[in-house]
């Protein structure tokens, strides 16, 4: 639900960030991409922005499930 509010989930992860931080913790992310590379590529720069260590993109859009094949061709361009 967080991926169709950017501004919330920026805010989530910024506070988690900035709480945890002090503290050593690392805090790291994890979403799937949209139909629209763009759309996923503008999501990926606010989530970095945040101050995560570390990204994991689940190669498939929320409606594609695990028997589908996942779109590697667009890990290059998150990367």
């Amino acid at each position: 639900a967080l991926l169709r509010a950017p501004e919330r989930l920026e805010s989530i992860l910024k506070t988690l960030v900035e709480g945890l931080r002090p503290h050593g913790i690392p805090v790291s992310a994890k979403i799937r991409i949209f139909d629209e590379a763009e759309e996923t590529l503008s999501l990926v720069r606010r989530i970095c922005s945040t101050g995560i260590v570390a990204l994991a993109v689940h190669c498939r859009t929320p409606a594609e499930r695990p028997h589908q094949p996942a779109h590697w061709d667009r890990l290059a361009a998150i990367a």
